[in-house]
């Protein structure tokens, strides 16, 4: 065998290796991407409903719990917003805050309906029924520096009141906070809404397991999970 032919077989013998290794990481770095792309799959899946429904995100606020800005149509419109972002329910097919009130308006009576009488009226065929458990606001003593905390309980239901999400247990519990948050007050209630309402959506779609969690939400032991 010549030498020529001798250092071109070691040469092959010795890139073989490295090179089903490098391969081999390669496959590994192609599978870790993969799994980062996994979802997790929907409670209940509003990402391709049949029809042409409409749902209610109707948020209730007890009369105790004073605020210092709206936070129901805080949440109302960031809700809506997430749900026409991730799932097939368009604008079109969501009511805002602003339409509710005018809607009960328009009629004095209405005022007195039931929120399943609304939905109904509405035209929607489901509703999203999301408590305010409590909600706090406060500066520091840099006036434009907030912190806070917005708590939930949420649940959707048909018009006839039957719950269709959680289908068993209580209704969603879910805590958001901010600490340090810089601007006003309307942008910190944006902020806490924001969080609340990517919480609370991530439950009807197969949303990406690497944006499932986000560092705003509060865990405590008596959640459901």
């Amino acid at each position: 065998m010549s030498k020529a032919i001798l250092k071109l077989s070691l040469i092959v013998l010795i890139s073989l290796p490295l090179a089903l290794y490098s391969g081999c990481g390669l496959i590994a770095r192609l599978s870790s991407e993969t799994s980062h792309e996994k979802r997790v799959p929907p409670e209940y899946d509003l990402a391709a409903p049949a029809d042409n429904s409409k749902v209610l995100v109707y948020v209730q606020q007890p009369s105790w719990l004073k605020t210092p800005v709206d936070i129901r149509m805080h949440l109302t419109d960031a809700i809506n917003a997430k749900f026409a972002e991730k799932t097939s329910l368009t604008a079109e097919r969501l009511f805002s805050y602003k339409q509710q009130l005018a809607f009960r308006a328009a009629e004095p009576g209405r005022a007195t309906h039931s929120i399943f009488e609304l939905a109904s009226g509405m035209g929607a065929s489901a509703v999203l029924i999301v408590e305010l458990v409590d909600f706090e606001l406060s500066t520091f003593a840099e006036k434009n520096l907030y912190t806070g905390s917005l708590r939930t309980q949420s649940c959707l239901f048909n018009t006839a009141g039957q719950r269709l999400w959680p289908e068993t247990g209580k209704c969603r519990d879910i805590t958001v906070g901010i600490d340090f948050e810089s601007g006003t007050a309307e942008k910190a209630t944006d902020k806490l809404a924001s969080a609340a309402a990517h919480c609370i959506v991530r439950y009807f779609y197969p949303c990406r397991k690497s944006h499932f969690n986000i560092s705003e939400e509060k865990r405590y032991e008596t959640d459901l999970w």
